[in-house]
């Protein structure tokens, strides 16, 4: 698969990034938590992790979103403070985007970082009850990190497989403190 982004939405002063991506017929689509440096032109080692782990998995393209689309290379650099137009435009972007494929499969790849801002979690439920009518499939890689969350993609192997993800029970125990239970 080359990187050739057919999707790329991005604030105007490219402080937020909402949609990168190779549109396919069945393109694997993933929810990192915040994008750092890739484009529209240059990937990003997530990116270019992301785009090899959908051609082995055998899906034909890839569209990456985020929890929180402001850009940091890293995440203690997000805001303390979520920015409520960042989480709106986000949010409607994914919704547009996704909308087109209702079904799919949803790689979760935020790692142990979403836990870095209290907000991020209120992200992932705000995306996930948008996404819920279209009836994606949820799916980490590899196992689960020591403290029950999925992987970041560039924290997996190739070697790694997909394996169903229930979103439901994750934010149950999410919102309770009791990841532990997950493994």
């Amino acid at each position: 698969m080359e990187y050739n982004p057919s999707i790329y939405i991005a604030s105007s002063s490219n402080i937020c990034r909402y949609a990168l991506g190779v549109e396919g017929n069945n393109p694997l689509i993933v929810i990192g938590v915040n994008p750092s440096t890739a484009d529209d032109k240059i990937p990003d080692r997530t990116m270019t992790k992301v785009m090899n782990h959908a051609r082995i998995l055998g899906f034909d393209g890839f569209i990456m979103f985020n929890l929180y689309p402001q850009r940091a290379t890293c995440p203690d650099d997000l805001q303390e403070k979520p920015n409520m137009k960042f989480i709106e435009k986000n949010t409607e972007v994914i919704k547009m985007v996704f909308r087109k494929y209702a079904g799919k499969t949803i790689l979760a790849a935020w790692g142990q970082t979403i836990m870095r801002r209290p907000y991020l979690i209120d992200c992932l439920k705000e995306i996930q009850d948008i996404l819920s009518p279209f009836e994606p499939k949820w799916g980490h890689l590899g196992t689960l990190t020591l403290n029950g969350h999925p992987r970041h993609p560039s924290r997996t192997s190739y070697a790694c497989r997909l394996i169903e993800f229930n979103i439901h029970r994750y934010i149950k125990k999410l919102s309770i403190g009791s990841l532990s239970e997950l493994n």
